[in-house]
């Protein structure tokens, strides 16, 4: 075993560990939601709750792979390797432990968003920043901002040192000599098997299309979408419709059909333009 891997590039080893540490961390995470959420009179079945976590995990996949592409692009090049560049060793530290930051602060405002609306964190939830002094003093009232700091700064930093003390065992001289004499189809082909499983990682599923937020909605219990979506995943995608809203002419021309169908008196609704 420890032969195999020391033919693995030191890059790729770079990035499994964190990626292996995302996985961890966030299927953790589920847990505790799950634990501090569900409800004990409306329980998920165990079918659902065992495919609520199987696609929570890809959905953490997509996300974590997505961060972490960079490394995979970037650090070839010797001047920001991950590993053998002191300068790439430092930009690649900070940057993983960027993303452990916005992970989790996504991940502490998806558990206050969802104790509070029970719903996940979305992006209807930016418009507590049109008034952040009144969305602050609630916060500050409601929740334990200070005790909370403390613990957030405390896991932040025990998740570096965890990630930094992984990495700083790779074996740095194993890899280097065993790719330096392989051909270049070889290396090629490395390449190739490479681009591969991101690609099909990224897919999350074998199909046409990706895995999406959508696919979480897979039962009628609701509590089993809520477990199975990926905050980071679920905030971005809903993003993209924050700005939408209703078709104010395609309403009007619907209208009296459904009134028809529902025998409601015309007279008695008024559309309003949208605000």
């Amino acid at each position: 075993m420890k032969s195999f891997i020391n033919k693995i590039p030191r890059l790729y080893l770079y990035v499994i560990t964190a990626l292996v540490l995302l996985l961890v961390i966030q299927s953790a995470l589920r847990v505790i939601f799950w634990l501090k959420f569900n409800d004990p009179n409306d329980p998920v079945t165990n079918g659902d709750l065992i495919w609520s976590f199987y696609l929570g995990m890809k959905f953490d996949l997509q996300a974590s792979l997505g961060a972490l592409l960079p490394v995979l692009l970037i650090g070839w090049f010797k001047p920001l390797h991950p590993v053998y560049s002191k300068a790439g060793r430092y930009f690649w530290h900070t940057y993983i432990g960027l993303i452990f930051v916005i992970m989790y602060l996504v991940y502490i405002t998806d558990a206050g968003h969802y104790a509070y609306l029970q719903q996940r964190v979305n992006a209807t939830a930016l418009r507590f920043m049109e008034n952040p002094l009144i969305s602050a003093n609630m916060e500050w009232q409601t929740y334990p901002v200070i005790t909370g700091s403390i613990i957030f700064i405390a896991v932040v930093a025990g998740t570096l040192w965890l990630f930094k003390r992984f990495v700083g065992r790779l074996n740095l001289d194993a890899a280097p000599s065993y790719w330096n004499q392989k051909r270049w189809y070889h290396k090629s082909i490395l390449v190739f098997v490479t681009i591969l499983i991101v690609f099909f990682s990224l897919m999350a599923k074998i199909s046409w299309y990706p895995l999406r937020w959508s696919d979480a909605f897979f039962s009628t219990h609701a509590f089993s979408a809520q477990l199975a979506s990926n905050p980071v995943i679920y905030f971005s995608n809903t993003l993209k419709n924050v700005a939408e809203t209703y078709d104010l002419e395609a309403a009007k021309q619907a209208y009296p059909y459904m009134a028809d169908h529902l025998a409601v008196q015309l007279s008695l609704i008024h559309i309003s333009e949208p605000t």
